[in-house]
């Protein structure tokens, strides 16, 4: 089995750009609110969405939108670390909690629908939008 991990990430826009930093702890092992680390200084970024990234060794890696609350973010990141140490040791009876619900699913038709009316809002070009049809 691969050592899979879950580590706290902080999503940025810095010069238009979007990325994922390490978010900052202050000496006491305690997260500063809003901070990200940006080639190794820190800077304040108020707009920054907190992430958690789950890994393995190899292959893709998964992150999972836990919000804009940092202490939120912690408690999440704590019951990610919690669910992997359980599936490392009882690997057929946990299983990794799914973010989607059965409910949340819709049709495909109505799904169709909402993105072309996103890309309307979005202000595309008509012949973009019948190009994407």
């Amino acid at each position: 089995m691969a050592n899979r991990t879950a580590t706290l990430y902080i999503r940025i826009t810095k010069n238009g750009k979007s990325s994922f930093c390490k978010p900052v702890y202050l000496s006491k092992g305690r997260l500063k609110p809003h901070y990200a680390t940006v080639e190794g200084e820190p800077e304040h970024h108020p707009e920054g969405v907190y992430y958690i990234r789950f890994g393995t060794g190899v292959g893709k890696q998964r992150f999972e939108s836990v919000g804009l609350d940092a202490f939120v973010a912690l408690d999440k990141l704590g019951e990610a670390q919690r669910g992997l140490r359980e599936q490392q040791r009882h690997p057929g009876s946990a299983v990794l909690r799914n973010t989607t619900s059965e409910t949340s699913r819709m049709a495909i038709e109505d799904a169709v629908e909402r993105y072309f009316r996103n890309l309307r809002s979005q202000g595309k070009d008509s012949k973009t939008i019948r190009a994407y049809k």
